[in-house]
């Protein structure tokens, strides 16, 4: 993909990251692992916010800070790992949409189980 080599070493698709890792499944391996401790922290120490997308951000710097200079930034080009969920262009309005739709709808609190995972997935989707 064009302009990999903002997120990604030359001549590759393995991400640049903190440790210097070049190797693709090391890398997969190490992230892995680093982010299962970072979430196991998580869910002992909550990143407070207010259920936008900053929050999200932070929460997303707060998973990925020992791997990746870029955590908790949006994508400033279009690169994925696996399916593309978001023109990188059309990222902070997508955001603002779904957030504000997901206030207006009290993050989903209250609703049944049958619900709740109709309206995620529409958020999710």
């Amino acid at each position: 993909m064009p302009g990999d080599e903002l997120y990604c070493y030359p001549g590759g698709d393995v991400l640049k990251n903190k440790l210097n890792i070049t190797d693709d499944e090391l890398l997969h391996d190490v992230e892995r692992k680093l982010t299962a401790i970072r979430i196991d922290e998580l869910l002992r120490r909550r990143v407070r916010g207010s259920f936008d997308f900053e929050h999200l951000k932070a929460i997303h710097f707060f998973i990925f800070q020992d791997l990746y200079a870029w955590a908790g930034q949006p994508r400033k080009i279009n690169i994925a790992k696996g399916v593309m969920f978001c023109d990188a262009m059309f990222i902070d309005d997508m955001a603002k949409e779904i957030f504000t739709g997901l206030k207006k709808e009290n993050c989903l609190a209250g609703l049944n189980r049958a619900d709740f995972v109709k309206r995620m997935a529409f958020y999710f989707g």
